[in-house]
């Protein structure tokens, strides 16, 4: 459960840092984006009081995407081609998140057929699907 999680990290980051009231809402926003088989890797790094940054490349390390990735990584990289120039476009760095879910791909992969503009909200819109106090995240 993100939310647990959440408040575990953030009772563990308290030693090392002054931890902000919104930090087991932000947190889960984190949990949120990543799939469970990633949980314990990134609880870990946070609650040693590690940075979100290195934590991230932590938890992903030696973690194979799901299959779904390889399409959305291609279609996603068109896209960004496709948008160049459009200051609403989605950034590259989407293309590169290889920490979401088979479930969360599949969907993500039907932004690609919509306007520029619309692209980086729908790809929020995917993720933060369950949690959409998230999307400003």
């Amino acid at each position: 459960d993100p939310m647990a999680l959440a408040a575990e990290v953030c009772a563990a980051r308290a030693a090392c840092e002054t931890v902000d009231a919104s930090c087991v809402h932000d947190m889960s926003c984190t949990f949120t984006l990543f799939r469970e088989e990633l949980y314990e890797p990134l609880k870990t790094c946070l609650s040693s009081c590690g940075a979100f940054d290195s934590c991230w490349h932590v938890a992903i390390a030696g973690a194979t995407p799901p299959n779904e990735f390889a399409l959305y990584a291609s279609l996603c990289n068109q896209s960004v081609v496709t948008c160049e120039g459009d200051p609403q476009g989605m950034g590259n760095d989407w293309c590169e998140y290889d920490m979401f879910s088979a479930e969360s791909y599949s969907s993500m992969v039907q932004c690609f057929d919509i306007s520029c503009d619309n692209i980086n909200d729908c790809l929020r819109g995917v993720v933060f699907a369950s949690e959409p106090s998230c999307f400003d995240f």
